[in-house]
């Protein structure tokens, strides 16, 4: 008998991943409500204790050992009580407002206790033995059991929850399971996340049995169990994403200063490094293009301009600007903002498709940026152009 307790209790904390000190916890609540389903008088503080090794329990009144004058105070005040609802003038006025207060459930007096223990002290706990009874009824077993569901399920939430909080701000591995409405319920190790639609990329297909990277955004905790929302379009998705494949951004060799990103359609990533021995945007692209394909796939097909950081604003927006070729940068470094000149035959380039290159470079330096021709007068402002609502973007302090 003692075998097969300890083997399904080792079984329980295998199945459900939870301490076996939980599992014993549970059980010793357990037989403490049975008890005083059954046993238990009032003013009694039961706990039990459960030995895993040789299967025996000990049921005992708990106390907590206080000077015999707070039991005086608390006789009486209860004194006062019944005079006072029985419309009898009390002449303990001010007794009511007694910090410490003796409670005969959890107390027991200092003379009380050491006639069981001459040795304890104020403060100290005692242990009153109880009867063990030969069997509970019915109605003691079945709550005895709902305490244990109970007291597992508790500790399951609290073990799932406490793995998926260090997850949190992290990219990880996640399995599609199906829509639920507008949003996407995502397996990441046993539990069910949430990809909202406002983090879901418009141009991605999520099908079910599908295996994707998701960014944890937030990792909640309420009585269903924990509550974990992902993301595809957070621009940390694609930062740690680099940092996998690129072992220079890994190693801190490599840096990623900036991210502008229109999830599922293109994004900008400026880099820097200060050995001269490393090229940080090759570095990035990886011989024949190998490493940011890996990238690019990761992310759904997402096209991602490499681009090198610079502490020169100038130079920082030109780059930020390709494939365009810049003639000249003008900055106000007070307005934040710069004129980018550039050819005739540039104009479209340095702008992008509905705006988005500029967009993009504006996102990822954090200057405005109106482009302007050579040969006329003609200038295109950064204002003029239609913001994408889907422009996600970290911008971190930039050395001027």
């Amino acid at each position: 008998m003692q075998q097969t307790i300890s083997f399904m209790i080792k079984q329980i904390c295998d199945d459900k991943g939870i301490p076996t000190t939980a599992v014993i916890e549970a059980i010793e609540l357990a037989l403490a409500a049975a008890y005083n389903k059954d046993y238990g008088q009032r003013n009694q503080n039961i706990k039990a204790h459960f030995d895993i090794e040789t299967g025996q329990n000990q049921v005992f009144d708990l106390k907590t050992v206080v000077e015999d004058s707070l039991f005086e105070d608390f006789i009486q005040n209860t004194i006062s009580s019944v005079k006072e609802n029985a419309n009898v003038p009390s002449d303990t006025d001010g007794e009511s407002d007694i910090i410490e207060r003796f409670n005969p459930r959890f107390n027991i007096t200092l003379s009380e206790a050491q006639k069981i223990e001459p040795n304890i002290q104020v403060g100290e706990e005692i242990k009153l033995p109880l009867t063990i009874p030969q069997e509970y009824g019915r109605v003691a077993i079945q709550t005895a059991k709902q305490v244990i569901l109970q007291k597992l399920r508790e500790t399951e939430r609290e073990v799932v929850f406490n793995t998926l909080s260090k997850l949190e701000g992290k990219v990880v591995v996640g399995q599609v399971q199906r829509y639920d409405q507008r949003n996407i319920l995502v397996e990441i190790d046993k539990t069910i996340a949430i990809l909202p639609q406002s983090e879901q990329v418009v141009r991605e297909q999520y099908k079910t049995g599908s295996r994707m990277k998701f960014f944890v955004v937030s990792v909640g905790n309420n009585t269903k169990g924990s509550n974990v929302v992902v993301s595809r379009t957070h621009p940390e998705l694609l930062k740690q994403i680099c940092a996998n494949e690129v072992i220079e951004i890994k190693n801190g060799l490599v840096e990623i200063k900036s991210i502008s990103r229109e999830p599922g359609s293109r994004s900008k990533i400026a880099v820097f490094t200060k050995s001269s021995k490393i090229d940080p945007v090759g570095a990035c692209i990886g011989q024949d293009g190998a490493r940011i394909n890996t990238i690019i796939s990761e992310v759904g097909g997402e096209k991602i301009d490499i681009i090198a950081y610079s502490d020169n604003v100038e130079e920082y927006i030109s780059n930020s600007l390709l494939p365009a070729k810049v003639l000249s940068v003008t900055v106000n470094k007070i307005e934040k903002r710069a004129i980018v000149e550039v050819d005739d035959s540039q104009v479209s380039l340095a702008i992008g498709k509905a705006g988005q290159n500029v967009r993009l470079a504006v996102k990822l330096t954090g200057y405005n940026i109106d482009i302007k021709t050579k040969n006329t007068n003609a200038q295109t402002t950064n204002d003029q152009l239609e913001t994408n609502n889907q422009v996600e973007t970290v911008v971190p302090d930039q050395e001027e």
